[in-house]
């Protein structure tokens, strides 16, 4: 049987792994649009008004979901939270690859941005509580999967889109998201 330190130890690794993994979906969800708009553009002929309705879409729900997330957070903890944020993401994901409509789209987008502000606010609250004799150093090895997530995530999804089409693209991706969540 493991010492009770060698435990705590793997437990708190396991649980950054789940932070890290948290901050980079997070990243994926921010470069989703800049990643597929171009296809998405082809598949349901809208302008770039509409592109940019979309891009207001994906952020606008994130203000006010950083003000709900921190309250939700306190009354039911991290894993609900982080939890529900990423299947979320990893179900509209899948729904966009299915959808026709424009306005379906949107509407996705929207609830995409707001699972996405609930993983950023459980991933990075879940750190902070791990690691509180020095929270800045984790902070950071976590956030650097965020960065990974955005500038890697439009690189995959252009190779996989070509491989594969954008469809099932998105539904690998959204099965990605899911892994925070579990």
């Amino acid at each position: 049987m493991p010492a009770l330190g060698t435990a705590r130890q793997t437990a708190r690794s396991y649980l950054m792994t789940t932070a890290c993994s948290g901050t980079f979906a997070f990243g994926t969800l921010v470069a989703f649009l800049g990643a597929t708009l171009p296809e998405l553009r082809t598949r349901f002929g809208f302008d770039i008004q509409q592109s940019g309705t979309l891009i207001s879409l994906l952020f606008l729900p994130q203000v006010p979901m950083s003000f709900v997330a921190g309250p939700l957070i306190d009354r039911f903890g991290k894993k609900p939270v982080l939890a529900s944020g990423s299947l979320l993401c990893a179900v509209a994901l899948a729904t966009i690859s299915a959808v026709h409509s424009y306005q379906v789209l949107a509407m996705l987008v929207f609830a995409l941005g707001a699972g996405a502000s609930c993983i950023n606010s459980g991933a990075n609250t879940l750190v902070a509580d791990l690691y509180p004799e020095n929270p800045s150093a984790k902070l950071n090895l976590a956030n650097a999967f965020f960065s990974l997530g955005t500038v890697g995530f439009p690189v995959l999804v252009t190779l996989m889109a070509r491989s594969f089409g954008l469809a099932p693209t998105l539904v690998i991706v959204g099965a990605a998201n899911a892994v925070p969540g579990f």
